[in-house]
């Protein structure tokens, strides 16, 4: 099936938005290797060029499919939930779509969200007339809206790293979820988590794992205690990221001088996205929902707390 991008683009530090067009249509992501954080299935996209290149050949710019542009001008026209570019052409949203939230100006602090403390700068337009059910501290979208928009596909949220920085990592924690025309929950919470796990490891039950076993229930999001090193629900979104191209399947290591060790630098600005990620469930409630008769979709809504900051795991539950 083809896919619809939600797309993630930051310039100042993250974001997130909604990329379409003929390459976001067309980008498959079967069999390609993924790392599971809580609900979402997250992809690297310079790992992704670098292997279809040692395959396809072509190098990994422009043509590979997982290049993907992620400029103020490429993303103009799309729904943008979160953003540092200026202009409406990138803050503005069409019907139906909350308009996009802002990275903080001046003195940042290390942290920001949609839910306080609130760094990131709220849509001064809420845009939110065709949305029925929507809250002060989320982003929010009409569910027929957002199908329209998907035309058929499925949604892939990405996100771009553009950190300034000597630490290029940045950290991230999400909830979203779906209510119904009543404003009632449809389904259960989904997250984007690192599940309690120390900062930045990996199990080996998050390669590509099941994204639809994570069942916490409604979490309210991480504090904010410094916590390096220590268990933590936010997500490291790895400025640099390293294979070990002697391995089989190319596993992830540390980063090294050692032969074999390839490394990946996901820091890439505003203008090429770094991960994506997927939802699985989501991507199978907005089905059901899709081929059921009896359900007015315009009256569902979808909602999205995201949080993001520094990468120095300062944040715990």
């Amino acid at each position: 099936m083809k896919t619809r991008i939600l797309h993630k683009t930051i310039a100042g530090l993250f974001g997130l938005a909604a990329v379409g067009g003929a390459q976001a249509a067309l980008l498959d992501l079967a069999g390609v290797g993924y790392v599971t954080y809580g609900n979402t299935n997250v992809y690297s996209m310079p790992i992704a060029a670098f292997e279809y290149a040692q395959i396809n050949g072509g190098g990994t710019g422009p043509g590979n499919p997982y290049y993907i542009a992620s400029t103020p001008g490429a993303i103009k026209d799309l729904v943008v939930i979160y953003t540092g570019a200026s202009g409406s052409d990138v803050t503005t949203n069409a019907d139906g779509f909350e308009h996009a939230y802002g990275t903080p100006s001046g003195s940042q602090g290390p942290f920001a969200s949609t839910n306080g403390p609130v760094e990131m700068t709220a849509p001064t337009n809420q845009n939110t007339a065709d949305i029925t059910t929507r809250y002060a501290a989320t982003w929010d979208a009409n569910v027929q809206s957002l199908v329209n928009f998907l035309d058929g596909g499925n949604p892939l949220f990405l996100f771009n790293n553009n950190e300034t920085r000597a630490d290029q990592n940045l950290a991230i924690w999400a909830k979203l979820w779906l209510t119904d025309g009543n404003g009632d929950l449809y389904g259960r919470h989904l997250y984007l988590s690192n599940d309690g796990r120390n900062y930045g490891t990996l199990s080996p039950a998050q390669l590509n794992g099941d994204a639809t076993l994570y069942n916490p229930g409604d979490l309210s999001a991480p504090g904010l205690t410094p916590a390096a090193g220590l268990p933590t629900d936010y997500v490291l979104s790895g400025g640099d990221v390293c294979l070990d191209t002697t391995q089989p399947g190319n596993p992830v290591v540390a980063c090294s001088n050692a032969a074999g060790i390839e490394r990946f630098s996901h820091n890439l600005g505003a203008n090429q996205v770094a991960y994506v990620g997927e939802l699985p469930l989501l991507n199978e409630w907005l089905n059901v929902l899709k081929a059921d008769d009896t359900i007015n979709l315009a009256s569902y809504s979808m909602h999205l707390e995201l949080w993001r900051g520094g990468g120095r795991g300062r944040a715990t539950r």
